[in-house]
């Protein structure tokens, strides 16, 4: 779905699908940041992280954004448009000591997503990749079969991944990916009281450099994906 702006410039919808809070800026920060001019930026988490993390009394499916959290701060800093989040009853069902089913969390997840199908209808969608994470691999297995044009973001790089795609990124791009992932580190240390190894500024640095290799000279930095599924038509909004 076309979007205009002040400038009555319209611009193609890309979807961001992450799992988590955090998902979405760690895979994929420089690459909002880049096209943030060019192409209307949602943002969006599909299971729910600790209410002192997120957003909380997010509407659920119209979308809503409070910039002055600090996730949606975080968001703002690399350029997103907007910011979906689902309020998932099961979540906060197991914070009060009841297992949620693995059935009940896949039902609100895919409504969830179709609402984003329906309200969008997005040109392209960065989809979180399939690794050991339960919330990773039920994003992506509901998400893949959903979306037409889809590309596949690793958060982090703890895991093997093969990646197919690169997305030429500038220094400015990186250091407002950097920004992010310092805000997400500060923050995972008050509420968690540790570390967590993905937010760390060396390592976003190193990928972005090591990312460039397949596509040098063209670029010195760069965010690597997957391409599962694009069709001429989304390949040619980059």
């Amino acid at each position: 779905m076309p979007v205009g702006d002040s400038t009555s410039e319209r611009r193609p919808v890309v979807l961001f699908i992450g799992a988590h809070a955090d998902d979405v800026e760690l895979g994929c920060g420089a690459t909002i940041h880049k096209y943030r001019h060019k192409w209307h930026c949602v943002t969006a988490h599909a299971t729910r992280s600790p209410r002192n993390w997120t957003y909380p009394n997010d509407p659920w499916p119209e979308p809503s954004v409070n910039w002055s959290s600090p996730v949606h701060q975080a968001l703002g800093s690399v350029g997103a448009g907007e910011s979906r989040a689902l309020v998932d009853p099961f979540w906060v069902e197991a914070l009060n000591g009841h297992k949620s089913t693995l059935s009940a969390r896949a039902y609100n997840v895919r409504g969830f997503l179709q609402s984003l199908q329906k309200h969008y209808s997005p040109a392209l969608v960065f989809l979180i990749d399939r690794d050991r994470h339960p919330d990773h691999q039920l994003v992506y297995d509901i998400g893949k079969y959903m979306f037409d044009d889809v590309i596949v973001f690793r958060p982090h790089r703890l895991e093997p991944f093969e990646p197919n795609f690169y997305v030429p990124i500038e220094q400015e791009d990186l250091e407002a990916k950097v920004q992010v992932v310092n805000l997400y580190k500060d923050l995972y240390l008050s509420v968690q009281q540790a570390e967590a190894p993905y937010f760390s500024e060396e390592v976003v640095r190193a990928c972005a450099v090591m990312d460039a290799y397949p596509v040098r000279p063209r670029t010195t930095l760069a965010e690597a994906f997957r391409v599962d599924k694009l069709s001429p038509s989304a390949a040619c909004i980059f």
